[in-house]
């Protein structure tokens, strides 16, 4: 609540630079909060059982296993147009958890109390950076003046505009945060409360990895759409890969697109148009051969096969 009170205060302070959506959405952010903590205060003082509460518990340690389960930890941001922040409302038992380490920390007086273990600390976004720190590190971000997660992004990311393919395969604008900056500082800050080890470290056991890579000849229509690729990413003509002229969006993001076509086109022709030959050199051609011919051979000891292709997989529906 107090970092939701501080943004809108800068907000208010810029006055009109500040859009009013913006500005709404903070007040609103901090009118559900409000009602939130009268919730549970009210929770508090009409409880009539005896239950012992986590503070009088007298725990002053918590091990945490799988701790990337509570990564989903609220946080502020006025950048509620930048995509790949994830949900900035967070869960419930994430909350219980930084509650929970809260009081053992505010006991001690340090930022310590609590050990995480995972294999995936950081994994989706930017911000479960920001929010490891927030759980371990609170009095470290206070000495350095960082209190919200935009204070936090504004000296470790940048963020920029660029061009991608939304859902429907429209070229669309994103804001996102895509780099790091202050690298050595942020990896230093981070080494403070890491130790890591890696299967080689610990000694698991697993099978050796045979990894067998398969060159396989462009067909005769690829070779074709090569060129046309090519005269394509010089000229922004459109009709050479048999669609509409470019939009003033697409136009700029034509490099985008001939990316998209050449990944296509390399899986399989019939990507880019169901009338192209089923070719027995496309990729997927291949790989399809190669999977019968591995259930067929391992079929009666009912072998397993683990298929992955970012491209050309069923969507149901």
């Amino acid at each position: 609540l107090d970092t939701v009170e501080e943004n809108l205060e800068v907000l208010r302070q810029q006055g009109k630079n500040v859009s009013r959506a913006m500005l709404k959405g903070l007040e609103k952010r901090k009118h559900n909060l409000e009602a939130k903590l009268e919730k549970v205060e009210h929770a508090i003082k009409s409880r009539t059982d005896d239950v012992v509460d986590f503070k009088q518990m007298g725990i002053d340690h918590i091990f945490i296993d799988e701790s990337h389960q509570f990564k989903n930890l609220t946080f502020n941001t006025r950048h509620d147009r930048v995509a790949g922040l994830g949900n900035s409302e967070g869960s419930q038992k994430a909350l219980n958890m930084l509650f929970a380490i809260r009081t053992i920390q505010e006991r001690t007086g340090k930022d310590l109390g609590a050990t995480f273990l995972s294999g995936t600390t950081i994994s989706n976004s930017l911000t479960e950076l920001y929010l490891l720190f927030k759980y371990l590190r609170p009095k470290e971000l206070e000495r350095q003046d960082i209190r919200c997660f935009d204070a936090w992004a504004a000296i470790f990311a940048k963020k920029t505009t660029d061009f991608e393919f939304n859902v429907t395969n429209n070229v669309v604008q994103k804001e996102r945060f895509r780099y790091f900056i202050k690298v050595p500082e942020l990896a230093a800050f981070y080494n403070e409360i890491t130790d890591y080890r890696t299967a080689e470290d610990v000694g698991v056991d697993r099978p050796a990895k045979n990894e067998i890579l398969h060159h396989i000849p462009p067909t005769p229509e690829q070779e074709d759409f090569i060129q046309k690729l090519m005269q394509f990413a010089k000229t922004g003509d459109a009709t050479l890969l048999g669609r509409l002229p470019l939009s003033e969006t697409e136009e700029k993001a034509k490099m985008l697109i001939a990316t998209d076509y050449a990944r296509k086109m390399a899986l399989d022709m019939r990507m880019i148009d169901p009338h192209y030959e089923d070719h027995p050199d496309n990729k997927a051609s291949h790989c399809a051969k190669m999977i019968a011919e591995y259930y067929q051979k391992y079929d009666a000891q009912k072998g397993t096969q683990f298929v992955f292709s970012d491209l050309g997989t069923y969507q149901p529906g």
